[in-house]
């Protein structure tokens, strides 16, 4: 890793420092027809870490493009 990577700005670097500020409040509050749900902010770190593990594990790198299709649902914050 370079040594000024640690400075980019990136979605998931913001997104674990909010984690690590504030993992018990609510991140995603989700409400469709069928059920309501939410996810904590240590929750969604959790979940996008698990995702960033098993792509790495299929051979994704850092760098690489992944292609995403999906409809519009609360899981798709979870790939950033």
């Amino acid at each position: 890793m370079n040594v000024w990577d640690q400075y980019e700005p990136t979605i998931g670097r913001a997104l674990k420092k909010t984690a690590q500020r504030s993992p018990d409040k609510k991140a995603v509050i989700f409400d469709d027809r069928l059920f309501t749900s939410s996810w904590t902010w240590a929750e969604v770190d959790e979940h996008s870490d698990r995702i960033a593990l098993w792509l790495n594990s299929q051979g994704i790198v850092r760098g690489d493009r992944v292609g995403v299709m999906c409809t519009i649902r609360p899981e798709y914050l979870l790939i950033y």
